[in-house]
């Protein structure tokens, strides 16, 4: 089962029991490693040398069962990363209140 924890809650919550594992930047993945609960399983280098900090990948074969969501959301992204920069970064705010609405992310 996926559940969505918010980062800074991950390795207590992996502490717990209630989740086996998760997937997140640093430094919360190596507070498992302190912690003695967890070791990194792969490095997104290992995965995508030189790979940007966040991506979006989906699988060839995802994508060509899924054409038409493929590049809708990759439209969605691109749209969305022009809101986030428009007026030097005056969205960001208002970004951060949808985002933390636990709904979404709710961090």
């Amino acid at each position: 089962m996926l559940s969505v924890t918010p980062p800074p809650q991950m390795p207590s919550t992996m502490e717990a029991g209630t989740i086996y594992g998760y997937c997140v930047g640093e430094p919360w993945n190596q507070q498992a490693v302190f912690k003695g609960i967890g070791v990194p399983v792969i490095t997104d280098y290992e995965i995508w040398k030189n790979n940007p900090e966040k991506v979006f990948g989906v699988s060839k074969s995802w994508a060509d069962e899924n054409p038409n969501t493929h590049i809708a959301v990759v439209k969605a992204l691109i749209r969305a990363a022009h809101w986030l920069d428009e007026n030097n970064n005056a969205n960001r705010p208002e970004a951060v209140e949808i985002l933390s609405q636990s709904n979404y992310v709710g961090a």
